[in-house]
């Protein structure tokens, strides 16, 4: 097979054309400008994280300073990757104008409610994460659209996506260091909960968090040897930390979602029945249920679902929260309170987190409402343009690109996710935008 790129647009494809030049499959980052400054912002993300080992083991380490200005040099380093790559692409090739557009409001946005948040006084490191988190958005909405990042990229995320599978299982019952004004402690007496978000190994969730991406991009490609397998299979250990140990209910559905997808929508988009993978798939998926059905973790699982008041109870704590939200903000949800804005969410986890913490939530578990926190509903509805496009049916032709094919696929996933989890606007959620941001520009390529 010959893959052409075209060094206009940046697309490969599988037909060579004169415009066109040939190269190998085997795309290297050093082909792409800005490619490798962007790899090392997703390995200097990762080291940052894993600073809290190094203070367990007695190894003086600044936590504070490092992610203070470990996020500050990665994303300095990304933008300058991102400028490499926009000055060596035409990006009106590649994208659809309204796409280039919008991305073009998102960032002005972005600019807007951070000198907004400087206005009403909040926080200068809570406004420069948002910031960074915003423009991370924008970022990956240039980078997602272009077949190369998708082979450098995915290859990448894999390695980190199974660092982060071993460092997790590693520390899943080490208690995480509490990091306060007066210093750095770990609660050794304090023991961990059922679901281990109070250990080391919760932290580097984010590392791990693209497993649903690869696992997608897995089953849908065609080859691969012992990477598609590894990408497959990062699917299934996605569900082992988040289900079987964190006991996130959403990640479930998402999932479950995910694999109805592929086995009932893939085979009408691609236009081609797959057996085999499919039978080898739902078998696995069956054999792990069985198994998952017997185990302890499966009883806390189905009780924090609905056993306990015999009736779904997944959206309780979200709407108390919500509630909180409307009570405190009011009217302002129109405009929003800037970059590194909160509301008093006290009375929903004060107890549980403390109230000085409930009373500043910068977050929301229905996710894509907390961008009307940010910028009211003008951020809320130039985020959901970006949205929009993946509801439109394309011609049979696009989905033969196994890279749109996996974004389609992927689509509702990311949508229902967007609307039932809290998008968490941390610097160190890079890997989680890029691989969700690759998805949304794929619908705004120009074919």
């Amino acid at each position: 097979m010959t893959i052409t790129y075209n060094h206009a647009t940046g697309a490969m494809s599988n037909v060579a054309t004169k415009d066109n030049r040939r190269i190998s499959p085997k795309v290297r980052a050093r082909n792409v400008p800005g490619m490798r400054c962007i790899l090392l912002g997703f390995y200097a993300t990762a080291f940052t994280l894993c600073t809290p080992i190094f203070y367990y083991f007695s190894i003086p380490v600044p936590l504070r300073y490092i992610n203070l200005f470990g996020w500050s040099i990665v994303f300095v380093i990304v933008v300058m990757g991102t400028i490499m790559y926009v000055r060596s692409l035409n990006l009106r090739l590649l994208y659809r104008k309204s796409h280039l557009v919008k991305v073009k409001i998102w960032f002005f946005l972005t600019v807007i409610l951070t000198v907004y948040g400087f206005i009403l006084g909040t926080p200068l490191d809570d406004i420069g994460k948002e910031m960074i988190a915003f423009s991370y958005i924008g970022i990956f909405l240039l980078f997602g659209g272009d077949d190369r990042f998708w082979y450098i990229a995915i290859r990448h995320l894999m390695i980190l996506f199974y660092i982060g599978v071993v460092l997790s299982l590693l520390f899943i019952k080490v208690p995480a260091p509490i990091l306060t004004y007066s210093g750095i402690t770990f609660d050794v007496a304090n023991p961990i909960n059922f679901r281990y978000t109070n250990s080391i190994g919760y932290l580097f969730r984010p590392l791990i968090m693209s497993g649903i991406f690869l696992g997608m991009w897995g089953l849908v490609r065609r080859n691969g040897g012992v990477s598609r397998i590894l990408q497959i299979f990062a699917l299934f250990f996605f569900l082992l930390i988040n289900v079987f140990f964190f006991q996130f209910r959403s990640v479930a559905l998402l999932v479950l979602i995910g694999g109805l997808g592929f086995l009932l929508v893939r085979p009408l988009l691609e236009r081609r029945v797959r057996p085999g993978i499919s039978a080898i798939f739902l078998s696995l998926v069956i054999l792990g249920f069985i198994y998952y059905t017997t185990t302890e973790s499966f009883e806390m699982f189905m009780e924090r679902g609905f056993i306990k008041y015999n009736k779904l109870i997944i959206f309780n704590s979200r709407q108390a929260e919500l509630d909180a939200y409307i009570s405190d903000i009011g009217w302002g949800a129109l405009i929003g309170r800037g970059l590194g804005g909160t509301f008093d969410a006290s009375s929903v986890y004060g107890q549980l987190y403390g109230y000085e913490r409930g009373a500043r939530w910068a977050t929301m578990h229905y996710g894509i409402l907390g961008f009307t926190l940010k910028g009211g509903s003008l951020c809320l509805l130039s985020f959901a343009s970006f949205l929009w496009p993946g509801f439109s049916l394309r011609r049979s032709t696009w989905y033969q690109n196994p890279r749109n094919l996996t974004a389609a696929l992927l689509f509702p996933i990311y949508l229902i996710s967007f609307i039932l989890n809290s998008i968490s606007l941390s610097p160190a959620m890079i890997i989680v935008f890029a691989s969700s941001m690759m998805v949304m520009a794929r619908f705004g390529r120009q074919n």
